[in-house]
């Protein structure tokens, strides 16, 4: 999945996961965080926000790599319209970062 998301294949990156869930290939935090890393890096704030959806949903904790990019994604305000994309207990951190 990783790797379609570095090659910008997006939809087909969303298509093998929900293909992997179907299939009872269940995600590991490991691949989870992954993935919302690469969304974010990317600018996919809002696809990053399902997947941190699901980590929640799982009750997976955020590797501190995923935390300190997720928040470093939200300083400076540039994200900040894709609040509403990003589970609840996200937003405090968006908005301290954003004054």
């Amino acid at each position: 999945m990783v790797h379609l998301i570095e090659e910008g294949l997006l939809e087909e990156s969303d298509s093998l996961f929900l293909s992997m869930q179907k299939n009872g290939c269940a995600p590991d935090s490991r691949m989870l965080n992954s993935v919302v890393r690469r969304l974010l890096q990317r600018g996919e704030v809002s696809r990053g926000g399902v997947y941190l959806s699901i980590i929640d949903k799982n009750h997976f904790s955020l590797e501190a790599s995923t935390a300190s990019l997720l928040s470093s994604v939200s300083s400076g305000g540039k994200y900040q319209h894709y609040q509403k994309f990003l589970p609840e207990k996200y937003w405090s951190s968006m908005e301290s970062t954003n004054g």
